[in-house]
Parts: structure tokens; sequence; C-alpha cells
């Protein structure tokens, strides 16, 4: 079955998928698959009556295993597409948010396309698609938003005035929902909260909240193959996207396509954020092994790395 290592993966009856298709798209369903692939949302392929294709993402069952930013974010992902769109940059085409068995849902345009990880390509050809998804990353990165901190929590009026402050403030909260879980100790939790403070004033020397993806990997990007090869389709998933500093994304220990990127400056302080947002994305995996997907081996090896950063950070062995 799709998903089964997931805690917050639940099928939904074929009448209710019937209903949402009647109720938001002026059609019929026709025939529908269950997807394959994330472990958060339950993901399907709707084709109506009418010959349209789409997507729909229906949000996690068990809200206790989530993040404490992974509650309202389907409403955040909307807004982005929307504002993405307006700025030409590829991504999903929103058609309709609602609330189906106390879960949020998508419905978005499919796009014909497979993800980056699956897709077979010539160095020729992957240099041209990385070209195309540099250029439409650096428009995406070129966006500001009115506060620090996940767009989720902003457009909820939960933002930050500086981008330390929510750095710290999201540390604290996992911190505490390891120690509660068991996922990280007492000791532990202060261990990686101290690392976060020993570096306030690299942190608070970002000066602009730029839009982050925050989980930018090849899944995230859809390619096409046409007529003179392939093509950046679109950039998904921005449910876990941020207001921040754009080495936040550029520092995603899955980033796609980093040696192609113009990067600012290279200097002490940088490397010094680059750490901690590394350890950042060890305490996210952390969390999801533990909690949300049972693996506890992949959550104990996540945990070891972040104490380890943390070490490193504290010891100023960040060169």
């Amino acid at each position: 079955m799709a998903n089964s290592g997931s805690f917050l993966f639940k099928e939904l009856d074929e009448a209710v998928l019937k209903q949402i298709a009647r109720d938001y798209t002026a059609s019929e369903l026709a025939e529908y698959s269950l997807q394959s692939g994330g472990l958060f949302n339950t993901t399907y392929k709707l084709t109506l009556a009418d010959g349209r294709r789409m997507i729909l993402r229906v949000g996690p069952i068990r809200p206790e295993l989530l993040m404490y930013y992974e509650k309202d974010m389907m409403a955040a992902e909307a807004f982005l597409f929307t504002a993405m769109e307006a700025a030409k940059i590829p991504c999903s085409h929103v058609v309709a948010t609602g609330k189906v068995e106390d879960r949020d849902f998508m419905l978005v345009d499919y796009i014909d396309s497979i993800p980056l990880s699956a897709a077979t390509l010539s160095e020729d050809q992957r240099q041209r698609v990385m070209a195309e998804i540099t250029d439409a990353l650096s428009r995406m990165h070129q966006m500001t938003g009115p506060a620090y901190g996940r767009v989720s929590e902003v457009l909820c009026g939960r933002g930050h005035p500086d981008w330390y402050s929510h750095v710290e403030y999201e540390v604290i909260t996992l911190m505490d929902q390891g120690r509660a879980c068991g996922s990280f100790t007492a000791a532990e939790a202060e261990h990686i909260i101290s690392a976060v403070r020993h570096c306030k004033d690299a942190l608070a020397e970002v000066d602009r909240p730029t839009l982050c993806h925050g989980d930018l990997w090849g899944g995230n990007i859809l390619v096409k193959e046409a007529d003179d090869g392939w093509h950046l389709a679109a950039i998904i998933d921005l449910d876990r996207a941020l207001w921040g500093d754009i080495d936040f994304d550029l520092r995603c220990i899955w980033f796609i396509c980093e040696d192609n990127y113009i990067k600012p400056r290279n200097d002490r302080n940088r490397r010094i954020r680059q750490a901690i947002y590394a350890m950042l994305y060890f305490i996210y995996e952390a969390h999801v092994w533990y909690l949300q997907y049972n693996n506890k081996i992949h959550a104990d090896n996540s945990r070891r790395i972040v104490l380890q950063k943390a070490t490193e950070i504290l010891r100023d062995e960040i060169k």
C-alpha cells in the first residue's frame, strides 16, 4: 500500500472522492488512482468525466504528531502558488481548497511531467534543466514577506520581527515536542538551543525576509520532455515554505542545484548560519522519522548528527 510506513496516511472512501469532484469541479469523477511518493499527504490522481485531470492532496491524520508549522500549511501553499503564478514562476495551479473529514485538502491541475528525481538525463540535458530551475528559484527568492517565519504562521499573524527570533522560536518549539515524545532528552534539547543562541549575532545579520521553499529536493521539481529535450515543468509542494534567509534553501540537505546557483558572499557568519540550517534540517528528519514514520534507526542517526553539529557550533569549529 502506498505510504504504508507513515502514521499520517489514510485513504478516503470512493464516495468522498466523488463528492469532492462534484462539489469543486462541476464534473463527475470518472476514475482515480492513489499516488505513491510523499509520506505526509495522501494523494490521488483524478480523471473527470469532462476529460480534465487533477491532483488531490489530502492532509494528514493524527495532528498531534505534526510539527508546529505543519497544521495550517495548505492555505499558505495556495497563497504562494497564486503569488508565484503572478510572477510567471512555473508551479501548481490551484483549483480549490477545502476540508474533508477534518483534514485540509487541495485540488490542483495535473501537470503531465515526472519528478526530477525520477528523470534520466544526459549531462547536456541536465545542465539545461538546471539552468531553468536556477532561473525559477532565483525569481522565487526575489519575493519577500511582511515578517520572518513559516508562511503558514505569518498568515495567521504569528510572524517574527527578525530572523534570529524565528530560528530560536522554531528550535525551542521543536525541542519542547522532542522532550515530550522522547526523541531528544532535556539535556540534548538544551545543548541544541544553546547552539542557536550562540549564533545570535550571525543570524541577526539577515535583513530581508526572502521566500524560501523549505523542501528543495528532486521530488518537488517536475520536469517534462518536449521535442527539443527536457524542461522545467513546475516547482511544487511549498507547504513548508518560510520567509527567511536564502541560505536556508541553499543549505537544504537535499538541495538539487547548488553548484549552479549564484551565492552571496562567503564569510564566516554566513558559514555559521549555514551550519545552523544544516542542524535544523536534521532536527526535522529526527522528528519525522521518530514520530511520523516510526523508524527509530533513521531517527537516532539524525539525532546524532544534530548533536554533533551543535557541539561543533558551540566549540566555534565553524571556520
